[in-house]
């Protein structure tokens, strides 16, 4: 279920980019969320996502975020393809497997991570307060189930 014209490298004119892991189980019934440290930017639970240091491949960031933020080492399936939208951000997502063994924790940035069914992620996403990171992520729940379920 691919969009052939989807890029990871070109994201929309004028936007910032980051790119995240949407971290699945074996089974694809279950997804990880982490939380954020201090409910940062609004958020209640969240993707791993962030910037790509230079040089780096859209994939390459979306895999080390998931490292960080998951504390987890990931196999990627595919890309969600799609771009996801913020005020100035332009935000990539992959679906991914959990990899193991697990990486050494996750950075400051994380208070908790906690897997979650499908439909216990939509209600746990649906608690951050800021309305747009709300929707985003909603959003991109929806795609990444589309493209578990294939």
């Amino acid at each position: 279920m691919s969009d052939s014209h989807f890029d990871p490298r070109q994201p929309p004119t004028g936007d910032q980019v980051s790119y995240g892991i949407v971290l699945v189980d074996a089974a694809r019934e279950r997804v990880l969320l982490r939380k954020p440290t201090g409910g940062h930017l609004g958020y209640v639970w969240t993707f791993a996502k962030g910037q790509p240091d230079p040089g780096e491949s859209p994939e390459d960031t979306a895999v080390r975020e998931a490292r960080e933020e998951y504390g987890r080492l990931v196999r990627v399936i595919a890309p969600i393809p799609e771009w996801f939208g913020g005020t100035a951000w332009a935000n990539a997502f992959w679906l991914a497997e959990d990899a193991g063994p697990h990486a050494p924790g996750v950075d400051r940035e994380t208070e908790a991570t906690a897997w979650f069914t499908w439909d216990a992620a939509l209600d746990a996403l649906r608690e951050t307060r800021v309305a747009y990171r709300r929707d985003r992520d909603l959003q991109i729940l929806a795609a990444a189930k589309r493209v578990a379920r294939g």
